[in-house]
């Protein structure tokens, strides 16, 4: 709760505060006394004073002590800063609420915000504002930061001391100063607000709303230990973001149902990662970061995030430590590329000069979903997969998650503490942006993409072997994609890193902005004995109009990654990935692409498989960016014929090759095309082989999207099972268009 205090408070009423006698079982607290307390805050006297939570503390300043000050001398020249202090460390309708019992409301406080609207413009004089007005000091103890789950701008202090973090051993006047680096705030008190005209009023209520407008919030998709809720209890992970300084958390929610199904979402974590991240004496050295090398034939494919390795040899590759020694990719070298190193890894000795200050080490976390893995799946019937299964099964549970401070991040899923955290190479040239000071207007996306973690079988060697895999993108942070190794994660290294895939080694990949999939395929041409490998799927996202400054061709594609490639090894079309391309802007012969709109987006960015028998891909259903709705069937070729042509259920012609065309093109009442950009939803049909396909339409990933009017839908269409290798439709769909189906309305 807030209040907002203006104007002249050294009126008889408010003097009254500091005169009156204190009753506490009228609910009136001893205003003169919490009066003394800050006194003694100021003058660097010991004494001791109660907290908020009961514990007895000792007033103290490690700064000069304040021999100018007057607040409460001849009770007249501070008597709203002792009800500031008090109101802000305590809890204003506690248990100790007696009169009124029925009011009582534990953990309702309040921070003061102050407008010194300067009569006589005394309060121009800095040592005076400083050391001798009251409403400035008002601010500095009814206004410094107290909440560590909304320190957004400033570290907190729960113990009532400003000058101090919450461990009372690190003094940092940062608690209760602006961090603001504007000229007119530094040294201020960070809810204090000099005002000598109407233009400067307004200002401090956009600061003011603006600050209640960057509370922390998520949006990233959550993971829950389990799929089934008992009464015994389970957990829910979730990220958080906060747009104020752009740091992030992970929140392990415990989440129960009762014997009567009421399933209950706990007020409190078991524990939050940016807190266990903070709570590290030594992040700079003892936190394990590992970072892609830069290419397909890098071997090892990874180093450790380090300067030098521990037995002195040469750690991150030379172009990595050419991008750290400048503050951006157009600035010259400056000859800090280890001291940002150090201050990526945790190190906070140089943060405020000449780096960003950090109000968490963890970033923020917007679209990466989290995912949590912990025993191995038991769905897989395999005979060598049992052993791995058994093997692996009391392993470290850990969640993993991406966050805008360049990492893909791995944590023990019982305590919170960081297992390992990843930077795929093509964020390099980005990560000193993290150490700027304008960093906070000057946000970008890095590991900004939804992972994904399952059990495959891949070859090392001459010798399959299960792993348990993670594959992610990083959404705007850049074109690519990575595979992990996280069997083990609370042993993972650099030669945990499988592969990176990125628009280096084809133009077609995009920003993958969507979710991969690790899924088996049979790659033996029908009739013969099957043959089976896994790949990461992965939709190349957007990364593109023709002419634009972005990489990539533009042209949209399901990508096909083989998990077995070794290290060193090149990726070579064909061999060891594959590659679906997507006919775009009406013209579906995709021999003849044709040329690319120059304002309409194309993009693959979501996908569902249709598994068979043996767990593998049978049918793939995709929506593009063009309203697009792809059927491609799997069950009757091998790799040799992974193309569109083939792979279509829908194609025209009489003979190879043949044009494809869609089951279904989005489109609003007027024609316009509508975006797919989720995963439709399967669900079993009527009859053997049919199904029906739900989805929704619509896009956010560009600005225009924020102001867009344009209709959407929600469509569920009837796939009757048929395929079409020799026909030539009129319509430019097997499903002729929205007048085919069933009109429906939807109620708020």
């Amino acid at each position: 709760s807030n209040i907002l205090v203006v104007g002249d408070v050294n009126s008889w009423d408010s003097n009254r505060l500091l005169t009156r006698a204190a009753d506490l079982s009228n609910n009136l607290p001893d205003f003169g006394a919490w009066n003394t307390v800050v006194k003694k805050f100021e003058s660097n006297t010991s004494s001791t004073y109660v907290d908020g939570q009961g514990i007895n503390r000792t007033t103290g300043n490690p700064n000069t002590a304040n021999i100018l000050t007057q607040v409460g001398a001849n009770d007249q020249q501070g008597p709203l800063v002792g009800a500031a202090y008090w109101a802000h460390t305590h809890d204003i309708r506690g248990t100790a609420w007696t009169a009124q019992s029925a009011l009582q409301r534990p953990g309702l406080r309040v921070k003061s915000f102050l407008f010194d609207v300067n009569e006589n413009s005394a309060s121009d004089n800095t040592s005076y504002r400083r050391n001798q007005n009251q409403y400035f000091t008002a601010a500095k103890y009814g206004g410094f930061e107290t909440d560590p789950t909304n320190s957004s701008k400033n570290p907190y202090n729960t113990k009532g001391n400003p000058f101090y973090r919450d461990d009372l051993t690190t003094v940092d006047r940062y608690v209760w100063e602006d961090t603001d680096t504007r000229t007119n705030r530094l040294g201020e008190a960070n809810t204090y607000f000099l005002q000598s005209d109407a233009r400067g009023v307004l200002s401090a209520f956009n600061d003011i709303f603006a600050r209640s407008s960057t509370t922390a919030r998520s949006i990233a998709g959550g993971a829950i230990q389990s799929k089934n809720l008992t009464q015994a209890g389970d957990t829910i992970y979730q990220g958080t973001f906060d747009t104020a300084d752009w740091s992030g958390d992970l929140l392990a929610i415990p989440v129960s149902v009762s014997s009567t199904n009421v399933v209950t979402i706990s007020a409190s974590n078991n524990w939050t990662a940016a807190t266990q991240l903070g709570a590290l004496t030594s992040p700079a050295t003892t936190r394990n970061i590992v970072v892609g090398n830069v290419g397909a034939s890098a071997n090892p494919v990874a180093t450790p995030f380090s300067w030098a390795t521990p037995a002195g040899t040469a750690g991150i590759e030379s172009s990595l430590r050419t991008a750290l020694d400048k503050a951006s990719p157009s600035a010259a070298a400056d000859g800090l590329a280890q001291d940002r190193l150090n201050y990526l890894r945790g190190d906070k000795s140089k943060e405020g000069s000449p780096f960003r200050r950090r109000n968490k080490l963890l970033g923020d976390i917007i679209n990466s979903g989290v995912v949590y893995s912990g025993i191995p799946t038991t769905s897989i019937s395999s005979s060598t997969y049992s052993t791995f299964q058994t093997t692996n099964a009391a392993r470290t549970p850990a969640v993993f998650v991406g966050a805008n401070d360049g990492m893909l991040h791995a944590f023990n899923a019982t305590n919170g503490n960081e297992l390992f955290a990843y930077i795929p190479s093509w964020l390099g040239s980005k990560l000193s942006a993290l150490t700027n000071t304008s960093y906070v207007n000057n946000h970008q996306s890095y590991a900004d993409s939804p992972p994904v973690v399952a059990e495959a079988e891949v070859v090392s060697g001459t010798t399959a072997v299960w792993k348990t895999v993670l594959v992610s993108g990083t959404g705007g942070g850049g074109q690519g994609v990575f595979a992990l190794d996280v069997t083990n994660p609370a042993a993972f290294t650099k030669d945990n890193v499988m592969w990176e895939f990125t628009h280096a080694d084809d133009a077609d990949m995009g920003n993958v902005t969507g979710r991969p999939q690790i899924l088996k395929l049979r790659t033996s041409a029908f009739g013969a004995s099957a043959t089976y490998k896994w790949f990461a799927v992965v939709g190349s996202g957007v990364n593109s109009y023709v002419g634009s400054s972005g990489f990539g061709t533009g042209y949209p594609a399901l990508f096909l990654l083989d998990l077995s490639k070794a290290a060193g090894t090149p990726w070579s079309l064909g061999t060891n990935y594959y590659k679906i391309s997507l006919p775009v802007n009406g013209n579906f012969d995709y021999l003849t692409i044709g040329t690319l709109s120059a304002t309409k987006a194309t993009g693959l960015i979501n996908f569902r498989a249709a598994l068979g028998s043996a767990r593998e891909v049978t049918q793939i259903f995709m929506g593009d960016l063009h309203g697009n709705l792809w059927k491609l069937d799997f069950s009757l070729l091998g790799s040799v014929d992974w193309n569109m042509s083939k792979l279509s259920s829908f194609k025209k012609g009489t003979s190879a090759p043949f044009i494809p065309y869609p089951l279904f093109i989005a489109k609003d009442a007027s024609g316009n095309e509508q975006p797919i950009t989720m995963a439709p939803s399967i669900a079993f049909g009527p009859k053997p082989d049919t199904s029906y396909l739900l989805f929704g339409t619509g896009k956010y990933l560009e600005s225009a999207d924020k102001s867009s009017t344009a209709q959407q839908s929600i469509y569920m269409v009837y796939d009757n099972g048929s395929g079409s290798g020799d026909s030539s439709p009129v319509s430019a769909s097997a499903i002729s268009g929205r007048g085919r189906l069933q009109a429906g309305t939807a109620t708020v």
